[in-house]
């Protein structure tokens, strides 16, 4: 091996620096074909110092989002599955044979379902406003359902359904 003449730290003079060691760059590190290293170094940059966006942005775009889309929000297997497990106790004629549902059905149960819990969770979010806040919280959902609930029973009082198989929803006490 040949040798080699080290210098001494402390023979440098003030203020100068050692000589930068020279780095080989790797492969995935070249810039590829057509491209220049300072458009990298723009774009690494860029994506180092990247802006943050202002709280409740990204929920408005969700929000947009979920707007936009016409496909059912809840996973048909889940909700098939969850309506079944509902009408466990309910048995066909004589034996214990559990229900069976159509895919039609359970189509349209799932369009019925999610579309109350959208109207009830908006009238919610409006109960939310009303009380000066924006956190929805479960007093929020329990005021609009109490008021539907009225609503249902003035309803079919108007239509006089009593005896009907509907009594217990006229009790005096439903507020308890």
């Amino acid at each position: 091996m040949a040798r080699t003449k080290h210098t001494d730290d402390r023979r440098r003079p003030k203020g100068s620096f050692p000589a930068k060691k020279v780095v080989r760059r790797s492969l995935k590190s070249m810039p590829p074909q057509g491209q220049s290293a300072a458009v990298l170094a723009g774009k690494a940059g860029r994506a180092a110092t990247r802006r943050r966006s202002r709280p409740g942005v990204k929920a408005l775009r969700e929000i947009r989002q979920q707007q936009s889309r016409t496909d059912l929000i809840l996973p048909r297997t889940a909700f098939a599955r969850l309506c079944r497990e509902l009408s466990i106790n309910y048995f066909i004629g004589d034996g214990y044979q559990p229900l069976r549902f159509s895919q039609a059905a359970l189509n349209c149960l799932q369009e019925a379902a999610e579309a109350y819990l959208t109207k009830l969770f908006e009238l919610s979010v409006l109960a939310t406003y009303h009380g000066k806040r924006v956190t929805l919280m479960k007093k929020d959902v329990r005021l609009v359902l109490r008021i539907k609930e009225d609503e249902v029973y003035h309803t079919m009082v108007s239509t006089e359904a009593r005896g009907s198989g509907f009594d217990y929803l006229y009790k005096d006490d439903v507020y308890d």
